[in-house]
């Protein structure tokens, strides 16, 4: 039997399922790709034993062995055959071809490589052939609530179950216990169903830039992308009830509530620069200064040094209750989490923060927010904080939670000369524009 293609069609098969190889192979025939053709087309399969990836590729020509249900199969080392076809022209035909037991020639020009092979039997076939909870056709939203989800992804062992992303609903959700984003993703599922997709999965169905359509089993999920199919398992656990974590937020008891708008390209490159500072990790708080309506961020390394930038185009607003405002406040957050949150919203739009605090901590007339398992928000559409839980026809807007750190002692005294500089700028500013009137 044979299968002709070019190297081109080969190359870019390979290339695809070349994430779903495991690093180190312990079982052999999880380091070969097993390569069919049948009825004009043909078919390059990878596994992981998680993950089954089957990209489709076009064929010139093949000649079917009546001991493989009519189709060509070919077991092959995924590295050497990459390695071969990744030297030659795209156009460049190539032709597989058996040789003897155990053998296959790879055949080119005048070139004829003769590489081991496996049998055809021994390849696993664990992913099942009917998917029986759901199917359906995805849009652009599955897409976008992938990318928006993916950074906040665990990646711990012990809380296994926070490793992927959750569908609950018409949410997609993931978290890793210090931040969660949530984020519609056009998918209805029946109620009671959770299921949790691994990051190794997510990471695939990004990098295939769409999705079709979903087929969703007990333990298994099947996604048709431009270049084949990606099955994978499913997270075999309860993801957390992150709802009960969203709708602490609407609880205004003895809480002060705050809203920062920040311009986020200007944010994300401030937090870089901050974390030049960071060093290790007990020493990754920013601290987010507020006074006199502008706001500033500042990081202390007894190691590095001291940084400070204030932020031209924020600025913040008090909508709590009016007995309860502070004026100035800082909060302190890992920088590292503040930048990636800033990551997952495209483009340069501008960008609201909901700050909840605690007026226990009033050290230098600034209350800090030590959060004690308050969250902070933050979303990108209108000027009023997102409800908890949204119901109706309307899409759940998107929205960030990170969790606060502790305020650090060595914060102290610099932020009450940040606080200072800001207000000395908010009454600069006020004077010229009197001056200018």
């Amino acid at each position: 039997m044979h299968i002709e293609t070019t190297a081109g069609q080969l190359k870019k098969a390979l290339r695809l399922v070349k994430p779903v190889i495991p690093r180190w192979v312990r079982v052999p025939v999880l380091a070969c790709v097993r390569i069919t053709a049948s009825g004009g087309a043909g078919r390059l399969d990878a596994t992981d034993l998680d993950v089954f990836y089957s990209v489709d590729f076009a064929v010139i020509g093949h000649a079917p062995d009546g001991l493989a249900g009519g189709g060509a199969v070919f077991l092959i080392d995924h590295a050497v055959l990459l390695r071969l076809v990744s030297n030659l022209p795209t156009a460049e035909m190539v032709r597989l071809e058996t040789a003897q037991e155990g053998e296959a020639v790879l055949r080119f020009r005048d070139a004829r490589y003769r590489l081991p092979t496996m049998p055809a039997d021994k390849w696993p076939e664990l992913a099942p052939a009917e998917f029986e909870v759901w199917s359906g056709d995805v849009d652009q939203r599955f897409m976008d609530a992938l990318r928006f989800c993916r950074p906040m992804i665990s990646t711990e062992e012990t809380r296994y179950y926070l490793n992927g992303v959750c569908l609950d609903g018409r949410e997609m959700v993931a978290t890793d216990g210090h931040r969660l984003a949530s984020h519609a993703s056009g998918v209805g599922l029946p109620d009671g169903v959770r299921p949790i997709i691994p990051r190794h999965a997510v990471n695939l169905m990004v990098s295939a830039g769409t999705i079709g359509r979903i087929e969703l089993g007990k333990t298994w999920l099947r996604m048709h992308v431009p270049a084949g199919t990606i099955s994978t398992k499913l997270i075999d656990g309860t993801f957390p009830d992150w709802r009960r974590l969203v709708g602490e937020r609407n609880d205004g008891d003895a809480v002060s509530l705050m809203r920062v708008d920040l311009d986020r390209a200007e944010m994300r490159e401030a937090l870089t620069r901050l974390t030049a500072l960071s060093g290790d990790a007990t020493n990754r708080a920013a601290g987010l200064v507020l006074a006199a309506g502008r706001v500033a961020l500042t990081s202390v390394n007894p190691d590095a040094g001291t940084g400070e930038e204030a932020l031209r185009k924020a600025s913040w607003l008090w909508v709590g209750p009016a007995d309860e405002r502070g004026d100035p406040m800082v909060a302190s957050f890992n920088v590292y989490y503040l930048r990636d949150m800033l990551g997952v919203w495209r483009g340069n739009e501008r960008v609201h923060m909901w700050l909840r605090y605690d007026r226990g901590d009033d050290r230098h007339g600034l209350p800090a927010y030590d959060g004690l398992g308050r969250p902070a928000c933050v979303t990108r559409q209108g000027d009023a904080e997102p409800p908890a839980v949204q119901d109706g026809a309307a899409d759940p807007l998107p929205r960030v939670i990170i969790m606060p750190m502790r305020f650090l002692r060595r914060l102290d005294g610099v932020v009450s000369e940040v606080a200072s500089r800001l207000a000395a700028r908010a009454a600069d500013a006020g004077a010229a524009l009197e001056a200018a009137e």
